[in-house]
């Protein structure tokens, strides 16, 4: 059956109880209203439709005869009352019922009388928990703006629902606002001071609130004006005059005043402003605070006599955020190179273009830190690399191993490394000439071997996948190929599954001889593999 069938079925005055009964389930709003003034509906169903389409139901000739002999009915007067053609009169008396929905139903009704209304507000007043009353009737469409204050003013306007409602009422006026936003728990994230109507002024009014945490809003606010700004920066709140602080824009007469707040927190604040004069930086990098001073340092915008005391600074922090700026002089890089604290020293070994001696001191320097941030720098000379590839420490060997610009001198030192580890990470460098790689090649270690073949992972769909390096030569293949012969890794079983879980390792299967069947195997997809190297292979089983 179609649509226009059913429609017409549920209109028919003919159709029987139990039809509509099952037309009601339908999801077509149509079908449904008619079904609610259909006479032969049954009165349960009525009742479920009434609350969907009162008017409907209410022409149903059903109700009026309901009306006469169940008139006390609350599902009778719940209709009555959500309905938009029942009598004023009836109105008024359902607005006196003690059921709480009848009342919230008359309080929502666009026909009820304001007289009406007021009435329905004093008694909500007078109860407990009247949040659902003052929230439909600040829904209401004939509310008044004094309603609206009635219902504030009766601390309803701190219940979520109808704070809400207040605000999306067109007629809500500036006094209302203000009482809304003048409360100890309000933030720059409320609504209300989102709301258009909000002015000038009325921040302004709310400068003087009593509640610090509203100032602060009204510190914060993108309105406020500045006279109102100008007064909070004098006042009693920490807090507030910070918040003027952090302000994006604020004039040079404020900066002035708040670089001499009493707040370090302030003060530090004021000197990560981005356009600070002169006079102010020069202030503030003599502050008797090391925050203050640290802030000053890490400015973008320092005269070089700043610079230069600053980096004298008896704060080891402030002579760190001192380091940290790039071109500075090459005076300050040599002395700050031989700072007492070791984070000074460290962030100078980052520097760029520094000059040899200095290079020279810092891998000299007695903290491996210090030693591993200069084999990091790629603007070192090779006197230096090969003195950090001989380093005691073996995390600064690797560091040396990892650089792309390695010098075939420095590489060799590190290719007949005593560490592994080290060994290792040169071999993984797809920087080294045919001649270390050679050398590596015939490493006795078969994870060193290993790393010259696959020396890089591929962080594909989460799942890292080691990749063939295309840069070895086809000598560098015939000795790993040669040297993996030397191993036992043909004792393993020629239909053995590396990749299965399962796999466990013991004599049987030692993990030199799995390292070497690995590598036989990636040599063989090599695309710099010959084909002597090729029938070599042939004859493996696996």
């Amino acid at each position: 059956m179609d649509i226009k069938q059913i429609i017409k079925q549920a209109q028919d005055k003919n159709t029987s109880s139990e039809i509509l009964a099952q037309l009601a389930i339908s999801k077509d709003k149509i079908t449904r209203q008619y079904i609610a003034s259909n006479p032969n509906t049954p009165i349960k169903l009525l009742k479920k439709l009434s609350q969907e389409f009162p008017e409907e139901s209410m022409s149903n000739p059903v109700f009026d005869l309901l009306l006469i002999e169940e008139s006390d009915n609350a599902w009778i007067k719940l209709t009555l009352a959500q309905s938009s053609t029942p009598p004023i009169e009836t109105l008024v008396k359902l607005s006196k019922c003690d059921d709480y929905g009848i009342r919230a139903a008359v309080a929502g009704n666009s026909i009820t009388p304001l007289s009406v209304l007021d009435s329905l507000l004093a008694r909500a007043d007078s109860k407990r928990f009247p949040a659902r009353i003052f929230g439909v009737i600040a829904q209401n469409p004939n509310t008044t703006a004094e309603m609206l204050d009635k219902i504030v003013r009766a601390g309803g306007g701190f219940c979520v629902p109808v704070y809400d409602a207040i605000l999306e009422n067109p007629k809500v006026s500036i006094a209302t606002l203000e009482r809304l936003a003048n409360h100890q728990s309000v933030s720059i994230e409320d609504k209300v001071f989102k709301h258009p109507k909000i002015t000038e002024n009325f921040l302004k009014r709310l400068s003087f609130s009593s509640y610090s945490n509203v100032r602060e809003v009204v510190a914060e606010h993108q309105k406020t004006s500045y006279s109102a700004i100008y007064r909070l920066t004098k006042d009693s709140s920490e807090r507030v005059r910070l918040k003027i602080a952090q302000r994006q824009s604020i004039t040079r007469e404020i900066i002035e005043i708040l670089a001499q707040d009493s707040s370090e927190m302030i003060r530090a604040c004021i000197a990560n402003h981005k356009y600070l004069p002169p006079k102010i930086i020069s202030n503030l990098a003599q502050d008797s605070s090391e925050a203050v001073r640290a802030c000053v340092a890490n400015h973008k915008h320092l005269p070089a006599k700043t610079i230069s005391n600053l980096a004298d600074d008896s704060s080891d922090e402030v002579r760190y955020q001192i380091t940290s700026r790039k071109n500075l002089p090459p005076e300050i890089i040599s002395n700050l190179a031989q700072d007492n604290c070791e984070n000074v020293r460290r962030q100078i070994a980052c520097h760029q273009d520094i000059a040899e001696h200095i290079t020279n001191a810092l891998a000299n320097d007695s903290s491996q830190e210090v030693r591993y941030h200069i084999a990091l720098n790629r603007d070192i000379s090779v006197k230096i690399a090969n003195k950090l590839a001989q380093d005691s420490s073996e995390t600064v060997r690797c560091q040396v191993a990892c650089r792309q610009n390695i010098s075939d001198a420095t590489a060799n030192i590190l290719a007949q490394d005593s560490s592994e580890k080290v060994r290792c990470q040169i071999a993984g460098n797809r920087f080294i000439s045919e001649k270390i790689a050679n050398i590596l090649a015939r490493d006795n270690s078969e994870y060193v071997r290993r790393q010259l073949v696959i020396n890089h992972y591929s962080h594909e769909f989460t799942h890292p996948k080691l990749l063939i390096n295309q840069n070895v030569s086809t000598r560098t293949l015939e000795i790993l190929l040669k040297k993996s012969q030397e191993s036992n890794y043909s004792q393993l079983p020629h239909d053995i599954d590396l990749n299965s879980p399962d796999l466990k390792f013991s004599q049987d299967y030692p993990i030199t001889a799995i390292y070497d069947l690995e590598t036989r195997r990636d040599i063989a997809r090599h695309p710099q593999a010959t084909f002597e190297i090729l029938d070599r292979l042939k004859s493996d089983r696996y």
